[in-house]
């Protein structure tokens, strides 16, 4: 966790993975008024050896106090979890580029494919 801070208005950071998949990165902005707003930059998909396949079935934050999340690029170790994202609960917004935003069925149908032979090797 990294913490910047500057009297009241803070900033903390939490990386769900520290390894080259499965990006997803939460920013907790913390303002001087006491109001917070939180964001996920990237929900992808573990890949790689079997034991941190694991991490692919929860969201380790709250969904629920996620205010958005933010796509950086159309890879699936970037957006592979977004549809257990939205399976936990969460509603809010999800931003990306435009041509990330056409080919976001691509990459989302890939990754289920993946995670079936996952369950059924």
């Amino acid at each position: 966790m990294n913490t910047q801070k500057n009297d009241d208005f803070f900033v903390n950071v939490y990386s769900r993975n520290t390894g080259v998949t499965g990006s997803c990165n939460l920013i907790s902005v913390h303002f001087p008024d006491k109001t917070n707003y939180r964001f996920l930059v990237d929900c992808g998909l573990v890949q790689g050896k079997e034991e941190d396949l694991r991490l692919n079935e929860v969201i380790p934050f709250n969904v629920e106090k996620i205010n958005s999340v933010f796509v950086t690029h159309n890879h699936i170790d970037h957006t592979g979890l977004l549809p257990l994202l939205v399976k936990q609960g969460y509603t809010g917004p999800i931003f990306m580029s435009y041509p990330t935003s056409r080919l976001i069925d691509v990459a989302l149908y890939d990754s289920s494919r993946i995670k079936l032979s996952d369950i059924n090797e």
